[in-house]
């Protein structure tokens, strides 16, 4: 802790022990390149200067040598100006397409496979509710992003959750909250206003996957300058795990946004070797060695930046999978002492309970409140689903500024196989009782019999849509939550929580979001309880209703216009994919000019 307090810069200039390598770069002719290479380069230099650290950025922009270049052409380019919105929106697709090749400029390749992206893509595309052109609204391909980030590897994309909101919300702030994926998705907002096809909603999730590689690399490349090295030259394999174990030691959960070269350099050597060889730090070191060990043969001697690149991707996914672990591991503690098999835990249990160092639940009411894990529908009694809790944002690791580690929710499983065996967004009753009813989970027993009051308000839910049950509606969400309540979160309406980091929350408020007295309000609590009057509500039930989405039928036109879309953005990535490597030589030169 005492580390990352003094991460944010201050612009005193890098360690002059450790002075930054710089890096050969070879000046490019913007005038020597091909016309559609010109095009595309002028998309794509907007959309990397968004990408990059402000202060390189704000420079990237104010550039007067880039203007000129621009200029000194003699035909019109379609975003002629980078500064210049509306022209940069004509071409979003090429932008998206360019910034999936963005990792290229910091020294490793892309691998951007489309194909494997939309093939993942598609169980879920084919059941999400459609608008009347056939195809996502913007709330809706936000929601399928989201989804498929977390079904991948328990990855938040920071500006795709809801955060409280309702899925269809659009939110200017939450664009400048979100920085870089937010942006990108409220541009192709405006470049498509009818909504996304499977390609392009592909192409988003590949291009906000990059962004974040691109960060984490400009991460790995500041650590490369601190330890002295050479990330084109790359280093010995002691010396890349040296500068490995220091990266994977000072990203989760710092100030991330904040870390430069200078402030790295502030850092005392023997902090970041306590930090090393902690407890807290042990299993992710353990992990960052195996990918290590994967990575390198025997008799491999030296490591190239973009080899060390892959076994950062390999440390996290590996680091996922370990707090996918941890994060059962807390279920079932909190199921040690669940209240009346209702997915939930007394919070007076929740404070007073001996458990284990590592499963010592701290939290305060206001920040559990916030988090939306606080069922306070019995005022005597408030209790944390156990479901929302193990979910939330007090169990997500912050890796970059753009994507956290959150615990994996079951429901995800239990809602595709639905999905699958409905094959759209609308089904009846009976489908769904029938399929419910074989559904087995990690706590709940099938084949079963549902009781009448799930059948009965199942019919009630399907009364407005002409007998059918929307499938991505909150009142579904809820009847998942009494089906599986350990399983299945709580769906609070729209507007009644607003999830956050610990960190986020005590900025904002200036307050701790953990309990100082945790003994003392347990007590008061038990006191509640045994003089309260009046029986507990189980599980409540809400009977407000909210949708993702639209639900209707395309038409031909529609169906029409969406596959001319689909060749115009394939033939924008042929282009991207022939040039990219001499749009990126080109833009590299500006971001990082000759010295």
């Amino acid at each position: 802790q005492t580390v990352r307090a003094g991460l944010p810069g201050d612009g005193r200039g890098p360690n002059p022990a450790r002075p930054p390598v710089p890096l050969p770069r070879s000046p490019v002719r913007m005038d020597a390149m091909a016309p559609t290479s010109r095009v595309v380069f002028s998309v794509a230099a907007f959309f990397v200067a968004t990408s990059l650290p402000e202060s390189v950025s704000g420079e990237l922009l104010r550039a007067q040598n880039v203007k000129a270049a621009l200029r000194h052409n003699s035909k019109n380019l379609v975003a002629s100006a980078w500064m210049n919105s509306e022209e940069v929106e004509r071409s979003l697709i090429d932008v998206l397409s360019v910034a999936s090749f963005g990792a290229k400029q910091l020294g490793a390749d892309a691998d951007v496979d489309l194909k494997a992206i939309e093939e993942s893509l598609e169980p879920l595309y084919k059941v999400l509710p459609k608008n009347k052109h056939g195809l996502l609204s913007h709330g809706t391909v936000r929601y399928a992003l989201h989804r498929y980030f977390v079904r991948r590897s328990g990855f938040y994309i920071k500006g795709l959750d809801a955060q409280g909101e309702h899925w269809n919300a659009s939110s200017p702030t939450r664009i400048l909250q979100s920085k870089v994926p937010g942006f990108a998705q409220h541009l192709l907002d405006q470049r498509l206003p009818n909504g996304f096809d499977l390609h392009e909603a592909a192409i988003l999730a590949s291009t906000l996957e990059h962004l974040v590689h691109v960060e984490e690399l400009r991460m790995l490349r500041i650590v490369y300058f601190y330890e002295g090295l050479d990330p084109e030259v790359g280093a010995t394999v002691e010396e890349t795990t040296r500068a490995l174990e220091s990266y994977v030691v000072l990203l989760p959960g710092g100030d991330i946004d904040r870390l430069d070269a200078a402030a790295l350099a502030r850092i005392p050597d023997k902090d970041i070797e306590e930090l090393k060889t902690s407890r807290s730090f042990k299993e992710l070191l353990t992990i960052l060695h195996k990918a290590i060990k994967e990575s390198v043969r025997p008799e491999q001697k030296n490591m190239t930046f973009a080899e060390a690149a892959q076994v950062v991707k390999g440390t996290w996914f590996g680091f996922a999978q370990w707090h996918g672990n941890q994060c059962r591991a807390v279920k079932k503690e909190l199921m040690s002492f669940e209240d009346d098999s209702s997915g939930r835990v007394r919070l007076s249990a929740f404070y007073s309970r001996e458990t284990p160092l590592e499963f010592e639940f701290t939290e305060n009411m206001e920040y559990l409140r916030q988090l939306g894990t606080l069922d306070e529908t019995s005022p005597h009694m408030p209790r944390v689903i156990i479901p929302n809790y193990v979910s939330s944002a007090t169990n997500c690791v912050v890796l970059t500024s753009m994507h956290w580690v959150c615990c994996q929710p079951e429901s995800e499983g239990l809602l595709s196989h639905i999905e699958e065996k409905v094959g759209g967004p609308l089904a009846t009753p009976q489908q769904i009782v029938e399929i419910v009813q074989k559904l087995p989970s990690k706590s709940v027993v099938a084949p079963r019999v549902l009781n009448s009051q799930l059948t009965d308000r199942l019919e009630d839910i399907a009364k407005p849509h002409r007998g059918r049950v929307p499938l991505h509606g909150r009142l579904f969400a809820q009847w998942m939550h009494h089906a599986y309540p350990r399983e299945f979160p709580y769906p609070f309406e729209a507007g009644e929580t607003r999830p956050m980091s610990s960190k986020e929350w005590h900025r904002a408020t200036g307050v701790s979001p953990n309990e100082a007295n945790r003994r003392t309000v347990a007590g008061d609590l038990q006191w509640l309880e045994a003089h309260a009057t009046g029986s507990v509500v189980k599980i409540p039930w809400n009977s407000n209703e909210e949708l993702l989405g639209y639900h209707s039928t395309p038409s031909r036109r529609s169906q029409a216009l969406e596959a001319g879309r689909s060749m115009a953005v394939l033939l924008v990535l042929v282009v991207v994919v022939v040039h990219s490597n001499e749009l990126f030589n080109v833009v590299v030169s500006f971001a990082w000019p000759r010295r």
